[in-house]
């Protein structure tokens, strides 16, 4: 599915990456470690098809197509770019997720409380995302990323940011891959649970 060879941005303070390789499989979980924000951030917009690398390459399904890789994937929680917002809610959020999406071939999209509902979240629907058990919220925004049927890939970036236990992030993680969906972690440290 997706596959970086030797990816480098750089910008005017210098590198932010370098030397990145990944190749993530469908239905597969995938972690990088990049400890600058700053190059996480730039790592994520790269690995989702929102920016070319200034070196190396980045495939997706075997081919060097970045609208094709930007259709199918999202970047999900990237602070300052996708993050939600503080004073958001769920049944807020959601609703501004699910109207982004493109609106099906002859159907329309769910209703913010109607998705909710399929899964098993309308109790949260008056809570702030801020708000959320961590993992709760990990899971309801890669979900709701997951929510365009176009979309296979969720870059996830910074998750171990909100204090998640490793064993936690690492099952969440996981629990998003398969049927298709992979998931891309993008960490500031090393987690073992992830490997």
């Amino acid at each position: 599915m997706l596959e970086l060879v030797e990816t480098e941005v750089k910008d005017h303070h210098g590198v932010l990456f370098s030397g990145v390789n990944l190749e993530l499989g469908s239905a597969a979980l995938g972690s990088l470690v990049v400890p600058s924000p700053w190059g996480r951030n730039a790592l994520g917009l790269v690995a989702a098809g929102r920016m070319r690398p200034d070196n190396g390459q980045v495939l997706f399904n075997g081919a060097d197509s970045t609208a094709e890789l930007r259709r199918a994937s999202a970047l999900v929680d990237a602070p300052g770019l996708t993050a939600p917002e503080h004073h958001m809610k769920v049944k807020g959020l959601t609703a501004e997720t699910l109207g982004l999406q493109p609106r099906p071939h002859g159907g329309k999209r769910p209703r913010a409380a109607e998705w909710l509902e399929q899964h098993d979240a309308a109790d949260l629907a008056a809570e702030p995302v801020e708000a959320l058990d961590p993992q709760v919220r990990l899971w309801l925004l890669i979900e709701l990323a997951f929510a365009d049927p176009a979309v296979h890939l969720a870059v996830v970036e910074s998750p171990d940011r909100h204090g998640l236990p490793e064993e936690e992030l690492a099952e969440t993680l996981r629990y998003a891959t398969g049927d298709g969906r992979s998931v891309l972690a993008i960490l500031s440290a090393e987690k073992e649970a992830l490997l």
